[in-house]
């Protein structure tokens, strides 16, 4: 409903009330003056002085009442902006001053010089100008109506408030940040798109419909002025380029409500140290359908445009055909990167967000373009490989990841323990509930993976959602310490010590002995 007071409810049916009746009496005391032997100049001047008193009456109160109007109607009139919707919404009043005086002198004049009256179109003009905003109104209410979760139905239009344009938004329309409010349910995304559609289809009528009121053919007036093959090709462009309007903001509305709302974000990559999850493969899929739908529309657009023209399209199809060979021919690398990439994206081996390592680098998929793919590393440098390079992708980001950790103990500890405090720790991260999101499986012991001269090497192993294993692993060493610290287990290598005896004087001077016997023994 409209957001206006009782106070103006009532001002404005007072004064629609008055209006009324002033034109029923000026249209009845027009036709009793018709019935009379006055003077024909005489009756031309009382017909326009009835008309300029009905005019003036009009003006002053949408002149007075202008605020009430606004409301009723829907707009904010204060709005700022140099937009076109927004300079209609500041001075509409002016454009509706304009237009009824402009009414006025063309009646008076076609009165004094055919003698037609032209009381009844100027009355169903304005009939048809206050049809428009109640029209638009009635729309705005039933898209929200048909696109708004039960309970959100009833929204007022004063819970949305103008945007910069000073008409009221729709559940979804582009006020807030980027991508919507995402709060709004997501039906509602097509609010905007469907009411800019309707609205077209309503200025086409209203253009329609005041050429019957004023007896205006509109194909016949642009065959005169253009001629009508220039107007039958204009009429063909126009119909293309509002259906093409309609129907690619349909679809750019159904894709743009699964395409990712941010793509990598660096923190992650320097938190998780690579390897975390990645988008949908749709999310994935549909930027590039997006360019490829887009890309279609244009060319049958264009196509349609120049074929209203009178250009035979025939021979550019075959020739783009003949163009299209030849590139294929020289430029086959280009060919097989964007053959390579299709079966790539078919056989889903790699979505946006995710981590891989094709042989030639590794990193996050940041980005995939129709005949490359781009990494970023977790260091930061970006890596931009071509489909038909890959050989080989091995992905870190899909389902879940394991991490085995080693822990070295000393030989002479009971490892039926560590397996028990390895356990409890494995609960208490469970229980925890921001880490039971990342674990799929709780820290558990392997047992002795291998025995060192100095310690068991004792594995611990865990499953995780990809790209948490590292911010886990972190958490699991510090548990660890703390409850080996408490049970009175050391982690680490303990040294080897190497005793080397020192030999006694008396064996020392007899190994000396000997060792002279031996040289003199040697020399003789």
């Amino acid at each position: 409903m409209p957001a206006l007071t009782d106070a103006d409810a009532v001002s404005l049916f007072r004064w629609l009330l008055a209006l009324t009746a002033l034109v029923l009496f000026a249209g009845t005391f027009g036709m009793i003056l018709a019935y009379t032997k006055l003077p024909e100049p005489l009756l031309l001047a009382f017909g326009s002085a009835l008309q300029w008193i009905v005019i003036a009456a009009l003006l002053t109160g949408v002149w007075v009442k202008r605020d009430a109007l606004d409301r009723l109607i829907g707009i904010d009139s204060s709005a700022m902006g140099s937009s076109p919707a927004s300079l209609l919404a500041r001075h509409w009043h002016l454009l509706f001053a304009v237009g009824l005086i402009g009414m006025g002198l063309f009646a008076t004049a076609s009165r004094l010089l055919t003698d037609q009256p032209q009381a009844i179109p100027i009355i169903e003009t304005l009939l048809v100008a206050a049809a428009v905003p109640a029209i638009d109104g009635l729309l705005r209410m039933a898209v929200r109506h048909l696109l708004s979760p039960i309970g959100k139905k009833t929204l007022a239009i004063d819970q949305n408030p103008p945007t910069a344009t000073g008409f009221p938004t729709l559940p979804g329309e582009p006020v807030t940040p980027p991508f919507g409010n995402t709060s709004e349910p997501p039906d509602s995304e097509y609010a905007p798109v469907i009411l800019r559609n309707l609205r077209i289809v309503l200025a086409v009528l209203v253009v329609l419909a005041l050429g019957g009121i004023w007896n205006i053919d509109i194909g016949r007036l642009a065959a005169g002025s253009l001629g009508t093959r220039v107007a039958d090709a204009l009429f063909t462009i126009v119909i293309a380029l509002l259906l093409a309007s309609a129907l690619w903001g349909v679809v750019k509305t159904a894709i743009d409500r699964h395409v990712p709302r941010q793509t990598v974000d660096p923190h992650a990559i320097v938190d998780g140290e690579g390897g975390h999850g990645g988008l949908s493969r749709l999310q994935t899929l549909l930027p590039i359908i997006r360019k490829f739908l887009f890309t279609t529309i244009v060319v049958m657009v264009g196509m349609t445009v120049i074929s209203a023209l009178g250009v035979d399209i025939g021979p550019l199809l075959a020739g783009a055909g003949v163009v299209g060979i030849a590139i294929g021919f020289g430029a086959q690398a280009l060919v097989r990167d964007i053959v390579s990439g299709i079966f790539f994206l078919i056989d889903d081996a790699f979505r946006v967000g995710e981590y891989i390592d094709v042989g030639a680098a590794k990193g996050t998929v940041e980005r995939i373009s129709i005949r490359s793919l781009r990494l970023r590393h977790h260091l930061g440098q970006i890596n931009t490989i071509p489909f038909g390079e890959i050989k080989t992708v091995t992905n870190y980001s899909r389902d879940w990841a394991i991490m085995k950790l080693e822990l070295r103990v000393p030989l002479d500890t009971d490892i039926e323990k560590v397996r028990k405090l390895v356990k409890r720790v494995g609960q208490e991260m469970q229980q925890d509930p921001e880490l039971a999101m990342a674990l799929l499986q709780s820290p558990k012991s392997q047992g002795v993976h291998r025995m060192e001269p100095s310690a068991y090497v004792v594995r611990v192993k865990y499953m995780a959602k990809p790209g948490e294993q590292f911010t886990l692993r972190r958490e699991v060493f510090r548990r660890l310490q703390e409850v080996f610290r408490e049970n009175g287990i050391r982690l680490g290598v303990s040294p080897t010590v190497v005793d080397a005896a020192t030999a006694p004087p008396t064996t020392a001077a007899a190994t000396g002995r000997l060792s002279d016997e031996t040289a003199t023994s040697a020399g003789a």
